[in-house]
């Protein structure tokens, strides 16, 4: 336990002496974690589709060609079409 102490206490004495590339590096690794963490729950978000039906392993995604889309597919809710009928 006393070694790990020292190897902390010498950390902060490096991190002490240059201020500047502590600040640079912390600020890097924040901004690191953080737009990973965005990207993460906008992924998930964006791969899950009505998972709060009762029968939600039952469902399925119907995907068509779509010239408005940029790749090429689209997918389209029933009740959209209905709703223009």
């Amino acid at each position: 336990m006393g070694l790990l102490l020292h190897y902390i206490n010498i950390a902060f004495r490096n991190m002490w002496k240059a201020k500047s590339q502590t600040l640079i590096s912390v600020t890097g690794l924040t901004l690191g974690i953080t737009c990973f963490s965005l990207a993460t729950i906008w992924i998930v978000y964006e791969l899950t589709f009505d998972r709060f039906h009762k029968n939600a392993k039952q469902m399925y995604v119907v995907v068509n060609k779509s010239e408005d889309s940029k790749s090429g597919y689209g997918r389209h809710n029933v009740d959209a079409y209905a709703s223009i009928l």
